[in-house]
């Protein structure tokens, strides 16, 4: 499954993820959805091309895991970092612990 990253920003599909997933980074002390939809403006405005492909998604009992690749060209400032203009990859895996329909807990892997 691949999403352009300017799909994922959408309003609509904005809140759906900040009320439902943590965020490729897990930034300390932001934990609200309006703390996530935050991050997420951060990094599309800094990665405006990225593109997420899910390679893997397997569920048993409570637990989600997910193998996951991001590319993208930092085109825009991101919390500081000037742009580069370099194409970054990313890849990590997530596992994610859900009880009443929604995410509790959040384990993450990040290859860069």
């Amino acid at each position: 499954m691949e999403a352009r990253w300017a799909d994922l920003a959408s309003k609509e599909v904005s809140a759906r993820l900040a009320s439902m997933l943590l965020l490729l980074l897990e930034i300390e002390g932001v934990v609200t959805p309006e703390g996530h939809r935050q991050i997420l403006a951060a990094f599309r405005s800094a990665f405006p091309n990225l593109h997420l492909t899910t390679e893997d998604v397997v569920a048993e009992g409570d637990k989600v895991v997910s193998r996951w690749t991001a590319r993208g060209t930092h085109q825009g400032d991101l919390m500081g970092i000037a742009p580069t203009g370099n194409r970054v990859t990313i890849k990590g895996i997530d596992v994610l612990r859900t009880a009443e329909g929604r995410i509790v807990e959040r384990w993450a892997s990040l290859i860069t």
